[in-house]
């Protein structure tokens, strides 16, 4: 499985750019004033966000799919486990967490798991579509709503009261994640993000349930199992993925250069774009980073990339203690401009890929991995390290 750990790193870093928005504290509940900002932000919308949450979705079903053997009593304990691991990370570091969302979709998806791939895939093309066009109506609500704005000053009056509302809430979170204290950022995290966060996350259930239920189709119609053997099935979602997921997002992120929130017109037509264009797109990505995998195997790169994978969960709570560290700690939240916080991502993922290409040459399992393991089954892996004979890319 060596290739699907290579998808889960790319999946793991590709998320970490769409999160530094929100650790920095730019481009994310207001547009950014620079043009170099916009293009930056546009940049983002359209190769990052959302892409790799749902790639991270099909990779997520996919798991499930495969722990399916194992018996559905483990499979709860692992989710449980997964939601406390979670629950901790939104509430004590940082409340954009997707672990207990996860947690939660797993729980939804077992109902799915000895479903028929074209049953699979039905389930998956409804969702999607119903939830962009559900997006698409609402912005189009949103836009009578603009136009009305002009010539009724009670609308007029409501609109600018939640434009008023969103930056309220940017100069809340400023003055909080810019205060090097503990306490009153937490107070913040978990009496006004949190509400917030778990909100925003529902509007992302329709899609990844969608992408997590590809993930099992492929594993219940046999293509993981013999994935060097469908070559021709990755390249085909690779041309797919991209000829379709590509256009969709380059007009999304257009629109989300100038306006990020979900609390306009082109805001919520940028989401229902994205909605219906990122699964193609990762399911584009997620076939190229496959198909690396199976060519090069052994080359330092996709090694580096497959630990990441192994350490997926490891690697996202480094993310979030590095990049919280550095943004609350330092008083840099919503100091710095869009571009220079995207200059933290490469060096993020420098050390990313370092630290678990470190780890897994000595350990099977990374650390929180390794929690996550014993909470289940009610012992501490063992062995922990890897034997001196063996290949620690395995």
């Amino acid at each position: 499985m060596a290739a699907i750990d290579v998808a889960r790193g790319v999946a793991i870093l590709g998320i970490f750019a769409v999160n530094i928005l929100l650790f920095a504290g730019v481009g994310a509940y207001l547009a950014p004033e620079t043009l170099v900002d916009q293009v930056a932000r546009g940049v983002v919308g359209a190769f990052f966000e959302t892409k790799f949450v749902t790639q991270f979705a099909l990779l997520f079903g996919l798991g499930l799919a495969l722990q399916r053997s194992r018996g559905y009593a483990v499979l709860l304990r692992r989710l449980v486990v997964l939601a406390v691991i979670g629950g901790l990370h939104a509430t004590l570091i940082w409340s954009g967490d997707i672990l207990l969302f996860y947690a939660v979709l797993g729980l939804l998806l077992i109902p799915f798991l000895d479903r028929a791939p074209r049953t699979l895939v039905t389930w998956a093309t409804v969702l999607i579509s119903a939830s962009a066009v559900v997006f698409l109506i609402a912005g189009g609500l949103f836009m009578v709503g603009e136009e009305v704005a002009g010539q009724d000053p009670e609308v007029a009056a409501e609109l600018e009261a939640a434009e008023a509302e969103v930056a309220e809430l940017a100069a809340e979170a400023e003055a909080a994640y810019t205060s090097r204290n503990y306490a009153e950022i937490l107070a913040f995290r978990v009496g006004t993000e949190l509400p917030l966060f778990a909100a925003s996350h529902l509007s992302l259930v329709p899609m990844t349930l969608a992408m997590a239920q590809l993930g099992i189709a492929a594993v219940n119609g046999g293509v993981v199992a013999h994935l060097a053997h469908h070559g021709h099935l990755l390249r085909r979602w690779t041309r797919r993925g991209l000829a379709i997921g590509l256009p969709v997002n380059l007009l999304a992120g257009a629109l989300v250069a100038t306006d990020p929130a979900i609390s306009t017109a082109s805001g919520i037509a940028a989401f229902a774009l994205m909605t219906a264009g990122a699964p193609f797109l990762a399911l584009g990505y997620a076939s190229i980073a496959a198909r690396v995998g199976l060519a090069r195997p052994g080359s330092g790169p996709v090694r580096a990339m497959e630990a990441v994978g192994r350490t997926a969960l490891s690697s996202y709570l480094l993310q979030s203690l590095v990049a919280t560290g550095v943004f609350y700690g330092f008083a840099l939240y919503a100091q710095l401009p869009l571009v220079a916080a995207l200059g933290f991502v490469p060096v993020m993922w420098a050390v990313n890929l370092a630290a678990a290409t470190w780890w897994v040459r000595r350990f099977r399992f990374g650390p929180v991995e390794a929690l996550w393991r014993a909470g289940t089954y009610g012992r501490w892996p063992s062995p922990m390290r890897v034997d001196a004979g063996a290949d620690p890319g395995r």
